[in-house]
């Protein structure tokens, strides 16, 4: 699965603030449920989907910015692609390991989105390219649709 700009990818634009999240929630929602996604599977997306924005909202910008969501549906596979304006971030780069003996209070705040995200979409990718005309951040998210 590759990162696609043609008329299969439907594209939202929203400002990248708390304000906006519920709108992208919501939009992503319709999507997964136009693409025939069970319950438990859209609230799995939406927890991934949290982390990924998130992410953006919190640091891509050091000034109000906006960041693009596109859904689309190809192969049986639901995708999300976020894409950002802001400072260039591979979120893939970290490799963050827990390890087994560790307990809640040992663990620190922070960073484990990615392994959220991760354990959520069949295929996580992160490139740098550019997006109607300039470089940006492209996450790309991609799941297998369930059946209930």
């Amino acid at each position: 699965m590759n990162i696609v700009d043609d008329d299969t990818v439907t594209w939202k634009k929203y400002r990248a603030d708390d304000e906006d999240y519920g709108l992208i929630r919501s939009d992503v929602i319709q999507a997964a449920t136009n693409a025939m996604m069970d319950k438990k599977q859209i609230q799995k997306i939406v927890l991934g989907l949290e982390e990924a924005v998130a992410n953006v909202i919190s640091y891509a910008y050091e000034f109000p910015g906006y960041l693009w969501v596109g859904t689309s549906f190809r192969d049986n596979c639901f995708i999300l692609e976020i894409v950002d304006y802001g400072i260039p971030f591979d979120p893939l780069a970290e490799n963050i390991t827990i390890p087994e003996n560790i307990t809640l209070k040992d663990i620190e705040l922070g960073g484990h989105g990615i392994r959220i995200i991760r354990s959520i979409f069949d295929k996580v990718e992160y490139n740098r390219k550019e997006f109607k005309g300039e470089m940006a951040n492209r996450l790309l998210l991609s799941v297998m649709i369930k059946k209930e």
